[in-house]
């Protein structure tokens, strides 16, 4: 792609802009300037195409790495359950973060939803993407409207799918940015979460107790003050 962008730079630079004798002369230049500058913009346009698709790429890895640090996150949730539930803080914080990593994921599933409408835009199908070919009702039609391209139509096409992959792709950034800052405002609960939880364990209650479980001792707690084991005397005989 690059080697044929460069070739045809080299030819509009090389293209000799004097005055020819005849009109005839003037003619053939105007269109042979016409045809190279064609061939130059369909270059630049395939190119951006290109592009588009590797950006889109890009996007889609970001996400799924977003839903794998979701997973991830939902795991250690799990683990923190049962110490939050001795704290009103911790539950509450644990919550928060768990809305928010719910909120996440949701956010990336919708980025996972196939995109097919790169080329609808426009007064004909566009030949060149999905949509536009699944509009043709059978593959002959499609044989026929594809027999009847031109060299400008092929340009339009390919500029209508630049235009809708550029919005497909500014779509993923701002689905990728929320979920980014939903799993930020998450990771931060959680974080505080565990914060609380340790207090909690040393007898410390910012919200008071929300539930303690049967046996519950704080870690800095005297060591007769927990649960003894009493072991019933042998009744004498």
């Amino acid at each position: 792609m690059n080697t044929r962008y460069d070739c045809v730079v080299s030819r509009l630079a090389s293209t000799d802009v004097s005055t020819p004798p005849t009109p005839e002369g003037e003619a053939a230049l105007a269109l042979r300037v016409a045809h190279e500058r064609e061939d130059f913009l369909r270059s630049i346009a395939f190119d951006v195409v290109d592009k588009q698709y590797r950006l889109y790429s890009w996007n889609d890895a970001k996400t799924q790495a977003l839903i794998m640090t979701d997973s991830v996150l939902f795991a250690a949730v799990g683990f923190l359950y049962k110490e939050a539930l001795n704290d009103s803080l911790a539950t509450i914080l644990l919550g928060v973060g768990t809305v928010c990593l719910g909120l996440s994921l949701m956010t990336c599933l919708v980025h996972v939803i196939p995109r097919i409408t790169s080329g609808r835009s426009g007064e004909g199908p566009n030949t060149r993407s999905l949509r536009g070919i699944h509009l043709f009702s059978c593959w002959e039609d499609y044989r026929d409207a594809f027999m009847k391209t031109t060299p400008t139509s092929i340009l339009t096409d390919s500029i209508r799918q630049v235009y809708g992959m550029a919005d497909n792709n500014v779509r993923s950034a701002r689905i990728i940015k929320r979920g980014v800052g939903l799993t930020l405002c998450g990771v931060i609960a959680i974080v505080a979460a565990l914060f609380a939880s340790a207090a909690s364990a040393r007898g410390y209650h910012p919200l008071g107790v929300w539930q303690v479980g049967p046996g519950a001792v704080p870690i800095d707690a005297p060591v007769d003050a927990g649960p003894r084991n009493v072991v019933p005397s042998a009744s004498p005989p």
